[in-house]
């Protein structure tokens, strides 16, 4: 396959190429920019997914390979199927067939005969200071989606200062919470907070999680109020602040590539995660499958990217960002 260049790729590296050689508030004016305002898209969702298609040649080449435009359009259609279907399986052998051809494109790209497809680079995310973002800055940087860091945005707030796992195994201790155990996720469980916080706290042998549990905040409302609610609502923009979600687990707990279909900030109160992110035109080397009634697309990559190489094998050409 040719290598092509994707504009929205060059502005997450424009941001970062430009971090550190310049204040914040000048990379987000460059950044902004990068693309010029007339460029014409049309715009496809499915599931979550954002797909844009340029009316035009790609302005810039040689960065990175992705996806061919017939491919896309056969991805989409393919996905819309299954939609109005409500079946995940839809057209399964003719989206193989096509990823299958597109994996022989690839490895033909290589200079070795039959090599496997070229693996793609892992490119770092953009980390911006809190002091230089103002809503406004966020607002016009990203009417071109890309994923940030902002480093220190709710540092002052009580969660960050108070918040641990012995405070919440202290104040609430005996509050049931919900939680996923093991590998899979599949079986939702019911145990004490207590419980919960002591597997954490004794390394997480039984990789106890709780994730996207909003009930908490309203069984314990002083818990939202512990959290710069009305600041994320500012970086929101016309975007209604529809609920507040937990996440709390130890060690090699977390959730394999997928993508919701909600606008997200995510806060980290404690600890260290690891997060990866695929842009959305790369979706069709991903093998994505929906569930939840096609709210939610989830790919065939466990939460520390491994995957079937051999089943999967478009995987790894597919450029990451974390």
């Amino acid at each position: 396959m040719s290598s092509k260049a994707c504009p929205f790729e060059q502005v997450g590296i424009d941001i970062w190429s430009k971090f550190g050689q310049n204040s914040g508030k000048t990379v987000y004016r460059r950044a902004a920019t990068v693309l010029p305002t007339r460029w014409p898209v049309q715009v496809l969702y499915f599931f979550g997914y954002a797909m844009k298609i340029s009316s035009q040649q790609e302005m810039v080449k040689g960065l990175e390979p992705h996806p061919d435009r017939r491919l896309q359009m056969d991805f989409s259609w393919v996905m819309l199927v299954r939609h109005l279907t409500q079946n995940p399986e839809a057209l399964e052998r003719f989206y193989h067939a096509r990823i299958a051809a597109e994996a022989i494109a690839c490895a033909s790209a290589t200079p070795t005969a039959q090599a496997p497809p070229p693996v793609a680079p892992i490119h770092p995310i953009p980390r911006l200071r809190a002091d230089d973002v103002s809503p406004a800055d966020f607002k016009e940087l990203f009417r071109y989606p890309f994923p940030v860091v902002i480093e220190n945005f709710a540092g002052e707030s009580y969660a960050v200062k108070h918040w641990s796992p012995e405070y919440f195994r202290d104040k609430y201790g005996d509050i049931q919470v919900p939680y996923f155990r093991g590998k899979e996720y599949r079986n939702i469980e019911q145990g004490s907070m207590a419980e919960l916080i002591d597997d954490i706290l004794a390394g997480g042998k039984e990789r106890k999680y709780v994730n996207n549990i909003a009930d908490i905040f309203h069984t314990i409302p002083e818990l939202q109020d512990a959290l710069p609610i009305e600041k994320f609502a500012s970086f929101m923009g016309d975007r209604k602040h529809n609920k507040t979600q937990i996440f709390l687990g130890g060690t090699a707990t977390g959730t394999g590539l997928h993508c919701a279909n909600k606008f997200n900030l995510f806060v980290m109160i404690y600890g260290q995660k690891r997060w990866t992110f695929v842009h959305p035109k790369h979706s069709p080397w991903l093998y994505p499958t929906s569930q939840k009634n096609f709210q939610f697309v989830h790919a065939p990559i466990s939460a520390t990217y491994q995957y079937d190489a051999e089943r999967y094998p478009l995987i790894g050409s597919a450029p990451r960002y974390t």
